[in-house]
């Protein structure tokens, strides 16, 4: 009998970045294990402009495209408010309402497993929830160390009772999970001191697939680093600078996205 799997994330195809292609990969490697899978997510907004999706561009996975009938997609309203930390604490919990609703409505259905993606947190809570509702094991993917990363550069955060709240949500949500999935072995050490019992935690690294690397490598004289993740609060800035210093011999460009 077929193993069924609903996957809760905020960020999925055709949504830029790595979030959104890990959970399609790992989507698309499930149905190719002959795994009765499902996607919960919102529309795409990621980066914070739902208009560039309107351009069929970014649907180019047909593979994807074709199994549409197994994604939900939520329609968030994202409100905008003159305080930025309090628009997007508002987005996450519309998303939270929003998802525990549709999780209510499948209190019936029969799934083996909840698999869900953090940060942020907020979700990983419906998920808690809707564990309960269908009585499933739940799979908590970890991809980053969340309230940590908030406290490393996210000032607006930095408040001692809103961590305190946070990191009791992130013991509550490592020892309730049946399995831990993370992208970085530096995590284990973390999340293990968080446990009361020992807990099974498998190691998936970020990576492409076969068909996403192009071998049209040439031969030339400069090397060349380039270096296309986020480039916002939550990050150390100065690490990087740091790091761009000490490769004084090669070329370091940085990829950015222009928001408008």
């Amino acid at each position: 009998m077929k193993k069924k799997v609903l996957i809760i994330t905020q960020n999925f195809y055709p949504a830029i970045g790595s979030a959104g292609n890990r959970m399609k990969n790992i989507f698309q490697l499930l149905l190719k294990d002959n795994i009765d899978v499902e996607v919960l997510t919102i529309e795409p907004s990621y980066p914070p402009n739902k208009n560039m999706y309107k351009d069929r561009m970014f649907w180019d996975d047909e593979e994807v495209n074709n199994q549409e009938q197994r994604i939900t997609r939520i329609p968030i309203k994202n409100k905008r408010f003159s305080n930025e930390l309090f628009s997007r604490l508002f987005f996450y919990l519309e998303i939270m309402y929003r998802f525990t609703l549709e999780l209510w409505k499948r209190r019936k259905d029969n799934y083996d497993y909840l698999y869900v993606s953090t940060p942020p947190i907020f979700i990983v809570l419906s998920a808690l929830i809707g564990r309960r509702l269908i009585h499933s094991k739940l799979i908590l993917e970890v991809r980053d160390l969340w309230p940590d990363s908030l406290t490393g550069g996210v000032k607006s955060f930095d408040k001692k009772w809103i961590i305190n709240i946070f990191q009791y949500l992130e013991k509550k949500m490592y020892r309730t999970a049946d399995t831990i999935v993370i992208n970085s072995q530096g995590f284990r050490q973390h999340i293990e001191k968080k446990l009361k019992t020992d807990k099974e935690i498998i190691y998936l690294p970020n990576g492409p697939r076969q068909y996403e690397l192009h071998a049209n490598r040439k031969n030339h004289d400069e090397f060349k680093v380039i270096y296309a993740g986020n480039l916002g609060l939550a990050q150390d800035i100065d690490r990087l600078k740091q790091v761009a210093q000490d490769l004084n011999n090669i070329t370091f460009i940085l990829m950015l996205l222009a928001m408008e």
